[in-house]
């Protein structure tokens, strides 16, 4: 019989009796024993137990799948698996492509499924208690690293975590990787010297320096460092973490790399940065036709530079269509042919200002941050009272007899399955709507209350300005780019807001909001 032995570790560091070569060489010396053909080992290493989509797992599915194998061994139940839906789409995957399982730790082969299942109901409920119990003790060490003033969370490029004793604990506290500290100060030095970020990637890939991936370097990597000028420079850093369903923000200052002199100059090189090709086009990805719902495409008409009247706003279905006929391909979608300029559109924009647009669109934003914000309570209770039935039935299933175990045990399995069913997706619903809220609350925070960015962009025609401010606004035009009269086609422009609300029938839902 030819065989695999799976191994798994929830993380790298663990040792004796659960270590990735302990399970590898008892399975292997079993197999010897028996007579079996080993074929290979499948080390998943710092793999969680409660997902499926291990790399380990698809290489055992896919020796199966080759016919290269007839079964697959485990150490221990858990090293499986450590969640029941798991257990089962693993075991039912591999016995549906013709494979088996041995477990070591029972010293037997499972001939099916149903045989496999059976023998194991009190293994995988317990497996799986532990996977929450392990849960518990990493919170209960991640809040007693937060009330020590321990740095829990993944240093950024240029530092290193460092163990020191503080109040009779052991902390982790933030050091300078000396090594990459130059990294950083020599790509701050040659940005400021004028240099590309891809040119920087390409000295630093001659000079054989690696990323923090052990990569080469590219354009997008040095900027990634550089967008984290302000924390190289010791300003004050959030970090978000989440334990028991809890948000916590805890602000580090990290060591100064470099000083406040260099962040200003860097501040002002970045910003006075020419875009690609040395042009920004204006109202970039803020205009939408209001007819066919395609984009507006910023067109330079005339070649000379500056100011809004030498750029002209195409639907983008007009531009497709004129691309698809030079190809000889026909063209089955709606075309909006008409263009605007953008002078037309910035004009209109500062007439909606002018009639106090500008406090209407925060009034806007603010709503939108507390409508995220009730979204996110309402989800967490959801969430918190699944959690809690879960925790209440485990500790009912612990209670029970053993002359109760085999029936009573299923029922609670299904129980059990049916609520980590419904709270996988209310935790997915919990987080979006923490990610949403966070995000929002974050944009509005850096808009200015007093003073309009977006009038400033718009009288000085800065073009870069002017997408970041109607970006960070979320405020969008809407064109309608198929009316053939000029005069109708440009009463047509009309700012709008994508905001957030709440519908008693219908829940939180969104819609467009015009902004007269």
């Amino acid at each position: 019989m030819r065989f695999v032995a799976y191994c798994r570790v929830s993380t790298d560091t663990q040792t004796d009796g659960t270590s990735l070569e302990w399970q590898r060489d008892q399975q292997r010396e079993w197999g010897q024993r028996a007579g079996w053909t080993h074929v290979a080992d499948i080390l998943d290493g710092g793999q969680s137990g409660a997902r499926l989509d291990r790399a380990g797992v698809q290489r055992t599915l896919a020796h199966l799948r080759d016919k290269e194998i007839d079964l697959v061994s485990f150490y221990k139940v858990d090293r499986a698996a450590r969640a029941q839906r798991v257990f089962e789409d693993l075991w039912t995957a591999i016995y549906t492509l013709g494979g088996k399982v041995f477990v070591h730790q029972k010293a037997k082969v499972y001939a099916t499924l149903d045989e496999l299942m059976a023998d194991t109901v009190w293994d995988r409920a317990m497996a799986e208690q532990e996977r929450y119990s392990i849960a518990s003790r990493t919170a209960e060490g991640y809040e007693q690293h937060l009330a020590n003033g321990s740095f829990i969370f993944t240093p950024i490029y240029g530092y290193f975590l460092a163990k020191e004793r503080r109040g009779g604990y052991r902390v982790n506290t933030l050091r300078v990787d000396n090594e990459r500290a130059r990294v950083v100060r020599l790509i701050a030095e040659r940005t400021l010297a004028g240099v590309s970020y891809n040119g920087v990637a390409a000295e630093l890939n001659t000079l054989g320096v690696l990323s923090a991936r052990k990569r080469e370097w590219t354009g997008s990597g040095i900027q990634n460092v550089l967008g984290r000028r302000a924390t190289y420079a010791g300003l004050p850093v959030t970090h978000h973490r989440r334990i028991r369903g809890k948000q916590h923000e805890v602000t580090y200052r990290y060591p100064p790399i470099l000083s406040e002199d260099e962040l200003r100059e860097l501040e002002r090189a970045i910003r006075l940065k020419p875009r690609r090709g040395g042009h920004a086009a204006p109202l970039r990805g803020a205009v939408r036709c209001a007819r066919c719902g395609g984009l507006g495409l910023s067109v330079r008409v005339r070649q000379k530079a500056g100011g809004f009247s030498t750029h002209a706003l195409y639907c983008a279905a007009y531009r497709r269509a004129l691309e698809y006929r030079r190809e000889g391909r026909a063209v089955e979608f709606k075309v909006c042919p008409h263009a605007i300029s953008v002078k037309a559109v910035a004009d209109a924009l500062l007439h909606w200002l002018a009639g106090g647009g500008y406090e209407r669109a925060l009034r806007l934003l603010d709503a939108r941050v507390l409508a995220y914000q009730v979204g996110h309570r309402s989800a967490l209770r959801d969430t918190a009272k699944l959690e809690q039935d879960l925790e209440d039935l485990e500790a009912r299933a612990l209670r029970i007899s053993a002359e109760q175990a085999p029936q009573v045990l299923q029922l609670y399995e299904r129980q059990i399955t049916a609520l980590l069913e419904a709270l996988e997706p209310a935790r997915k619903t919990t987080r979006a709507w923490e990610s949403r809220h966070r995000r929002a609350a974050r944009a509005v925070a850096n808009l200015p209350r007093a003073g309009s960015v977006l009038r400033s962009a718009l009288e000085t025609q800065d073009r870069a300005a002017l997408n970041r401010a109607m970006l960070d606004l979320s405020v969008r035009v809407a064109v309608d780019f198929g009316e053939p009269d000029r005069a109708t086609r440009y009463a047509s422009i009309r700012p709008h807001l994508d905001v957030l609300v709440a519908d008693e029938a219908e829940g939180y839902k969104g819609y467009v909001v015009e902004l007269p």
